[in-house]
C-alpha cells in the first residue's frame, strides 16, 4: 500500500489586516481603450485581412495601422502595384472591412471581410438583416474556394454572435437616425444643434 501525501499549506495570519493602499494622484492609471481606439492602433499584420507579403508592402508604403490603412488615399497607394485596378479593389474592401469593424463592438476585421464578401459592408445593410439568413448565407460562402481560404480553421461567427451584431448595428442606425431627424428638426427652427 503506497502512503497518502496530502499538500501543506500555508495559512495567512487573519489577526493583522491587510495593508490599505491610498489613492494616489500622482500615479497614472492606465486608461482603458475602447473597441475602436484598441482596433486603429493595431498593425495589418495582426489584423490578419491579409497574407504577410501583402501587409510588408503596404508597410512599405507608410502604411503601418489600421487607421493608416483606413484614411490612405486607395488610388495612390494602388497606382504603385502592379495590378492597380486589383490592388484598389482588394485596398477598398480592407477598408470597408476595419470601417465595420471599428463599428460594431466585438466584431474582429477578419469578421468583417467575412461579411463584406458576402456583401454586407455597412451597418445599415447589416441592420436589416436576420440572423439566420445571414448564417445561412455564411455557410454558402464557406464552401467556395475564396470563402474556404478567407474562414480557414475558424469556422463561421455563431449565431449568438451574428445576434449581437445585428443588435448592435440596429442601434447604432437608430441612434443615427434620431440624430440626423434632430438635427433636421433644429434646423428648420433655425437653432444650432448643442449635441
Amino acid at each position: 500500500m503506497f502512503p497518502i501525501f496530502t499538500p501543506f499549506r500555508f495559512r495567512r495570519d487573519r489577526s493583522e489586516p491587510k495593508p490599505h493602499r491610498e489613492w494616489d494622484p500622482t500615479v497614472v492609471q492606465p486608461s482603458v481603450a475602447t473597441h475602436r481606439e484598441r482596433l486603429l492602433a493595431m498593425q495589418i499584420c495582426h489584423l490578419k485581412i491579409c497574407r504577410p507579403g501583402r501587409a510588408e508592402q503596404l508597410k512599405a508604403f507608410g502604411i503601418r495601422t489600421a487607421n493608416d490603412l483606413l484614411w490612405c488615399d486607395v488610388n495612390v497607394i494602388a497606382a504603385q502595384f502592379d495590378a492597380p485596378f486589383r490592388a484598389k479593389r482588394a485596398l477598398s474592401r480592407l477598408q470597408t472591412a476595419i470601417r465595420l469593424a471599428v463599428t460594431i463592438d466585438t466584431m474582429t476585421p477578419r469578421d468583417a471581410m467575412l461579411l463584406v464578401a458576402i456583401h454586407r459592408s455597412t451597418v445599415g445593410s447589416l441592420a436589416c438583416e436576420h440572423a439566420a439568413t445571414l448564417r445561412r448565407d455564411l455557410e454558402r460562402f464557406s464552401m467556395s474556394t475564396r470563402g474556404r481560404r478567407l474562414v480557414g480553421r475558424r469556422g463561421i461567427p455563431s449565431l449568438r454572435r451574428l445576434k449581437q451584431w445585428i443588435a448592435t448595428s440596429r442601434q447604432t442606425t437608430l441612434s443615427i437616425e434620431q440624430s440626423e431627424t434632430r438635427n433636421h428638426i433644429s434646423g428648420n427652427l433655425g437653432v444650432t444643434s448643442v449635441a
